[in-house]
């Protein structure tokens, strides 16, 4: 079983526990791009097997990789504003922790979060935050701030701007269009 230990007080932490009893930790976040991956195991043994369809998890109703992937590219061709800046996906234990930078400037970063599927299942929907670096040059990207969040419309391959700052903003009515009817 794999968790994301997440919060303010702390960096992002991957927990993995194995059916022996085994545990396994990793500090998942980034100082300047590079991974500051710190891994602590414990007593783990090979003895783990891949099991088969996670029962409720119809492949369907879920994006594939791909679509999430093409909806960051869409949405960083768009809003990329620094070409120093290269197209890259930074993958945590799940869909919901990768994000993609935008932009980086010195003190600030700008990118993107892939946040799941639209009300009506027809859209990938991104979050954009900025978030200041430390003094340090580390990043703790839990204390971004929304910019906007992004529809990426599956059919037609469109990005949708919200218009909204905050979770709970109204957003525009193309938006509410592709992502709710």
């Amino acid at each position: 079983m794999e968790v994301v230990l997440s919060g303010n007080e702390q960096y992002d932490e991957l927990v993995t526990m194995y059916f022996d009893g085994g545990v396994e930790r990793k500090r998942l976040t980034t100082i300047r791009k590079q991974a500051a991956a710190t891994t602590t195991e414990t007593a783990r043994t090979d003895t783990e097997t891949t099991g088969g369809e996670i029962p409720g998890n119809n492949s369907e109703e879920m994006p594939d990789d791909v679509s999430i992937t093409a909806g960051y590219k869409a949405v960083y061709d768009l809003y990329n504003d620094d070409n120093r800046t290269e197209f890259d996906v930074t993958y945590g234990a799940s869909e919901r922790s990768s994000r993609c930078v935008l932009n980086e400037n010195t003190g600030m970063i700008d990118y993107i979060v892939y946040n799941g599927k639209s009300p009506n299942g027809k859209c990938c929907i991104y979050v954009r935050y900025k978030v200041d670096a430390s003094a340090d040059e580390t990043v703790s990207y839990d204390e971004g701030h929304m910019v906007d969040i992004y529809a990426y419309v599956l059919e037609t391959k469109k990005v949708v701007s919200s218009g909204k700052k905050q979770w709970e903003d109204t957003g525009s009515d193309e938006f509410i269009d592709v992502t709710e009817k």
